[in-house]
């Protein structure tokens, strides 16, 4: 009997030794099978890479191209001559230069959607927070959409359009 309950462990234990083999090879190969590096793109994929960075190329160009034409626009209008000579100009249709207006900047819109259901818009300017009717730098924000925002001081009002984001989350 004493030859059985040896033979039995001897058995046993053999068998744990391969099922630890077997466990440390399959280990093996999946750290070699991880570490492995990915084979390379196809040739359609390449092709399709090389496709999407002309389009992203052809897509900046346009982008600068219209830039450039907005700034020229800009500068064209910005020093548009008075439409009635200073020569006509009785003494008192002359109006004090208006002092400058320093506008903040934009740099977000956030919308989100209260308990209420209704959407409410805030926006970064300068840094800070600021919904409808507060006040930055003494101007009123009167509006806030996600094309910008509408700022007024008296009788005046500038629109400042919000940047371009590249990822954003809408409300529906």
């Amino acid at each position: 009997m004493k030859a059985n309950v040896g033979a039995i462990r001897l058995w046993i234990g053999s068998w744990i030794l391969i099922g630890l083999l077997v466990a440390s090879l399959n280990g093996y190969a999946l750290l070699a099978l991880i570490d492995d590096p990915l084979a390379g793109y196809s040739a359609g994929a390449r092709q399709v890479d090389r496709e999407i960075m002309q389009f992203r190329r052809f897509v900046a160009e346009k982008k600068e191209k219209k830039r450039s034409d907005m700034d020229q626009l800009a500068k064209r209008y910005a020093n548009t001559p008075d439409p009635v000579p200073a020569s006509r100009k009785v003494a008192s249709q002359r109006v004090a230069p208006e002092p400058t207006v320093s506008l903040p900047t934009v740099a977000g819109i956030l919308t989100r959607r209260a308990i209420d259901g209704t959407l409410q818009r805030v926006a970064l300017l300068n840094g800070s927070v600021f919904s409808v009717g507060d006040q930055v730098d003494g101007l009123t924000v009167k509006a806030i959409s996600p094309g910008g925002v509408l700022l007024s001081r008296g009788k005046k009002s500038w629109f400042i359009k919000s940047p371009a984001t590249p990822y954003s989350l809408t409300v529906q």
